[in-house]
């Protein structure tokens, strides 16, 4: 009988201690350079356009989201980021003063934002993260029509902001796999922001 309790605690504490020698792998693998790119769905509204007497209200579909990331981890769980950003967002209604009109856009924004990240460590292969950013963004309308009539693109450009979260997931000592979800706002409208989900890899250097 003792001789089963014995194999059956030190069956425990091998698996304890292989369970720890894997966290702190995964953990001294987490520091360095990194680079990656992530892709998704994003929505983007803006309804407060004005010229002169004319109010402009806009309604947007859902379109492709994608990133390309370079950063670097530090052990203590900070991730300072650099991301460059594409969206692509069709005009779905227009209204007019209140009034809906027959109108079609190819909406495109993208930018520049420098992230600083929190990695929550959790001793395991899954990694939590949290982080804001700031940068300046470009937004374009192409092929526009309003009734029928081609008018010009339209151009706007302005400071950004966006609140970040996410899981990534240690899949080897050099690949991460990431989930997240992005807020980004325009500074230059109080409706101007797009809420954004994407899932993509990130190489560690």
């Amino acid at each position: 009988m003792q001789h089963r309790t014995l194999l059956t605690t030190t069956a425990i504490l091998t698996v304890l201690l292989t369970s720890t020698t894997r966290a702190e792998d995964t953990n001294s693998n987490s520091q360095g350079f990194y680079a990656g790119v992530r892709a998704g769905y994003g929505t983007y509204s803006r309804d407060d356009y004005k010229s002169g007497n004319i109010n402009l209200e806009t309604d947007f579909k859902g379109g492709f989201s994608g990133s390309a990331v370079a950063g670097y981890s530090f052990a203590n769980g900070l991730r300072p980021e650099l991301e460059a950003f594409y969206q692509k967002n069709n005009l779905d209604t227009l209204k007019v003063n209140g009034v809906g009109v027959d109108a079609s856009l190819d909406g495109k924004t993208y930018g520049l934002i420098a992230n600083a990240l929190y990695d929550i460590k959790m001793n395991s292969s899954f990694t939590p993260y949290v982080g804001a950013g700031l940068g300046y963004g470009f937004s374009k309308g192409s092929k526009t029509q309003v009734s029928g009539i081609n008018i010009e693109d339209i151009k706007n450009e302005a400071p950004i902001g966006q609140l970040r979260a996410g899981v990534g997931y240690r899949i080897s000592s050099k690949w991460i796999a990431d989930v997240g979800y992005t807020h980004r706002h325009w500074f230059d409208s109080d409706s101007a922001k797009s809420n954004i989900v994407q899932a993509g890899l990130r190489y560690q250097f």
